[in-house]
């Protein structure tokens, strides 16, 4: 399993290389990025990278995290209009454990396509789902998970590392067991990424 540190230093985060390509996430799904609720405003920086690059990714939020004006900052950073991707990134919203799952695997009929899962974990802890029950689902899901990673299905699960749910460190033991890669961001606070990235990125 590949190992890396996203870290920061005074609210900028060090100059990293990573292999984002979609070879790179078919070779080793499903990639997990973890730390705290600013991953997920990275995964969006990431995504902008890759459609640049041509290619299709679809997103399954779970939680409302997909943030277009991210996608778009991002680009009119890079110098290029966003329409310009709109066509390559896509999401589907899934609010309950049911939904997560339906929407989940769909994935196994877009095997071209790198999935994106943002917080796929939150709503099995939901107030309205009985406790056993969610624990069932998410089984599930992570059962979902490892048969992705036996057919090479590109897939980036994007996951924040604590929930105060008793359950969610068992839960999230078995995803990162999983994980062909894993990339932590640390020393950043909630909600905040400032991109830097090498030439060629």
């Amino acid at each position: 399993m590949l190992n890396a540190s996203i870290v920061s230093s005074a609210g900028s985060p060090s100059r990293v290389a990573l292999p984002l390509s979609f070879g790179f996430f078919k070779e080793k799904t499903p990639a997990l990025l973890t730390g705290s609720s600013a991953v997920f405003s990275l995964a969006m920086l990431w995504q902008t990278h890759l459609a640049r690059k041509g290619f299709l990714i679809h997103n399954i939020d779970c939680a409302i995290r997909f943030n277009t004006y991210a996608i778009a900052e991002e680009a009119f950073r890079l110098g290029f209009a966003p329409e310009l991707i709109a066509d390559s990134i896509t999401v589907t919203r899934a609010f309950t454990p049911y939904q997560i799952l339906d929407a989940t695997q769909r994935i196994f009929h877009e095997p071209k396509r790198l999935t994106f899962i943002l917080a796929p974990c939150k709503q099995f802890f939901d107030g309205d789902v009985a406790f056993d029950e969610g624990l069932y689902l998410l089984e599930k899901l992570v059962l979902l998970f490892q048969k992705m990673k036996a057919l090479k299905i590109p897939l980036a699960i994007i996951e924040k590392n604590a929930y105060s749910h008793p359950v969610f460190s068992s839960a999230y033991a078995k995803i990162k067991r999983l994980s062909s890669a894993v990339f932590t961001l640390n020393g950043l606070p909630e909600n905040q990424y400032a991109p830097t990235y090498k030439r060629g990125f």
